[in-house]
This record gives C-alpha cells, sequence and structure tokens, in this order.
C-alpha cells in the first residue's frame, strides 16, 4: 500500500507589486485580500496544509501576521528567486506534493483545486496545470498548478533568472522532461479573456464587487457562482473583460 503524500497549498504573497502597491493586504470585506484567500483555500478538502510564501523584506511583516491569524503557516525567502521561496515553504511543511497558488488569484475555486489535485493524486503524471506557459482556457486567475517538491528542487539548479521568478515555469519549457495533465475548460466556464486576478486598480474593483454579492450568502461559492454574479452586471463585465498594456 503507496504511503499517502502531504498536499501543501503555497502562497505566493508580497506588498512590494509596482502595479497595485500593497494588494495582498487590501480591505475586503471585513478581512483583507489576503485573508480572504486563505478562508477559501481552507475549504480545500484534499490539501493538508497552507504556507504563506513572502519575503524577508520588513513590508512583508504584515503578511506573516495575517497568516498568524488565520492559523496558517508562513515561510519568509527571497523577493525575487521565488522558486526557492517556495521550495522553503514546501520543505517547512515537510511537503511531497505542492499546489502552487498566488496571492492574486482571490476568486480562485476550491473545487477547481481539489479537483487538480485528485487528477494529481490519481494518476502518473508530473505536473498537473489548467495554466501551460500562456496556455489558458478558464478565466485568467482559476490557476490550478499541483506538482511534488521533489521535482522543483531537482529543477532548481538548471532553472533561469527568469524561470525561477515564475516557479514552475521550468517544467511548461521543458514538456519533453515532464508528464503534464493540462486542464482543459469546458462549457461556461471557457472564458480566457476573463480577468479575475488582483493586478491593478480595476481587478480589485471587480473582485471587492463579487465578494460583497455573494460571500455572506454563500462562502464555499464557485466559478458558477461568479460567472453568474459578472453576467449579471454590465459594470462588472465590462471589468471582467478588460485587458490592460502589461
Amino acid at each position: 500500500m503507496s504511503m499517502k503524500r502531504k498536499v501543501i497549498i503555497t502562497v505566493e504573497s508580497r506588498m512590494g507589486s509596482t502595479r497595485l502597491p500593497g494588494k495582498c493586504d487590501l480591505p475586503i470585506l471585513n478581512t483583507t485580500t489576503t485573508g480572504i484567500l486563505i478562508e477559501r483555500l481552507k475549504q480545500v478538502r484534499n490539501a493538508d496544509g497552507i504556507v504563506v510564501a513572502t519575503t524577508v523584506n520588513p513590508k512583508d511583516d504584515v503578511l506573516e501576521e495575517r497568516a498568524k491569524q488565520f492559523g496558517v503557516g508562513c515561510f519568509r525567502g527571497s523577493e525575487e528567486d521565488v522558486m526557492s521561496r517556495v521550495i522553503g515553504a514546501g520543505e517547512s511543511a515537510k511537503a511531497d506534493v505542492i499546489v502552487e497558488v498566488t496571492g492574486d488569484c482571490l476568486l480562485l475555486d476550491p473545487k477547481l483545486l481539489e479537483q487538480g489535485i485528485e487528477l494529481f493524486l490519481g494518476s502518473n503524471v508530473d505536473v498537473v496545470t489548467n495554466v501551460m506557459d500562456g496556455k489558458v482556457s478558464y478565466p485568467q486567475g482559476m490557476d490550478v498548478q499541483v506538482f511534488p517538491l521533489r521535482l522543483l528542487k531537482e529543477a532548481y539548479p538548471h532553472a533561469s533568472e527568469d524561470q525561477r521568478e515564475h516557479v514552475s515555469l521550468y517544467f511548461y519549457q521543458n514538456p519533453k522532461k515532464y508528464r503534464i495533465q493540462f486542464m482543459e475548460a469546458g462549457g461556461q466556464h471557457r472564458l480566457p479573456n476573463w480577468r479575475l486576478m488582483l493586478d491593478y486598480e480595476q481587478d480589485y474593483r471587480l473582485l471587492k464587487a463579487v465578494f460583497e454579492k455573494i460571500y455572506s450568502q454563500k462562502k464555499d461559492f464557485g466559478l458558477d457562482d461568479v460567472i453568474a454574479t459578472i453576467q449579471a452586471d454590465s459594470a462588472l463585465l465590462k471589468l471582467a473583460e478588460a485587458t490592460y498594456d502589461r
């Protein structure tokens, strides 16, 4: 009988965003953006823990406090070398499997993460993802990335500076080395042009409004609820379909 593998969600989070400074601790409902993301991730039933992977920059002290407030782990490492930070976060929790989440995916559907974890644990693949090197079918911000900590550590010495900044990019840019399972969106979930991530002030207005409309009635809302809420409001739909210079 095989041993159960420990699945840890790592949340890459820092206050030093240039496009929206302090975005990981902006107010939303009665908490903050990081706080509400942690609450959402706690709903993932087949994960064994959560670690906020932030930096040693004093600006990020608030994120360590937020992790303590919500009863999850925290690891602090390099600001630029995010790959090493995620490795450290995984090691701090004795993870076998990493579920990589970025701090700007506030609306990420816990059920979608559960599906990704289940697919990874039940199949003979190295990586399960729905955001393979620019290939997207779900709304942006519904990102699923699941892989063994062991493979990330093995990849690290070979990764470029850009790949270390984007953590799992090394896997996607070396597809012949890895068995990668891509999760394709179907039906009404296929909205790759929708922005449901937190990068700009406009994104914040959208995400905040969606939470205010749904969260008090249904804390465990999913992607279907998000789509219905946005499609029912022309102003929110305009924000979701917006494109920005990068």
